[in-house]
């Protein structure tokens, strides 16, 4: 399943986007507080930044973001492909579609 953002972006949101490709999916209420965590604005960072903090349990630690915000955040990245709900990221074993869950390195 891909997350499409077609009101703001013209494409999928994938790891590589910076997160201001969030924008069109996520409320700036988290959009905002992320963006000052990954510092210099929301296109300093990427989506895989904010994968990186939803995996390690950094995200409740940002200033300003909170439980709704965590998990508006994770919704995104479970519907984008990029997590699965027991905050891991998949792993994709090169068959269209077909997810693995690899576990926390």
């Amino acid at each position: 399943m891909t997350l499409s953002t077609a009101n703001v972006h013209p494409h999928a949101i994938t790891a590589e986007c910076p997160v201001g490709c969030l924008a069109g999916v996520l409320h700036a209420r988290a959009l905002t507080p992320l963006a000052h965590e990954l510092r210099h604005g929301p296109d300093s960072g990427t989506v895989a930044d904010v994968v990186g903090l939803y995996q390690d349990q950094q995200l409740a630690r940002i200033r300003n973001l909170g439980a709704k915000g965590i998990a508006a955040i994770e919704a995104v990245l479970i519907a984008a492909g990029l997590a699965v709900p027991d905050g891991t990221v998949p792993v994709r074993d090169g068959r269209e579609g077909q997810v693995i869950n690899a576990g926390r390195p």
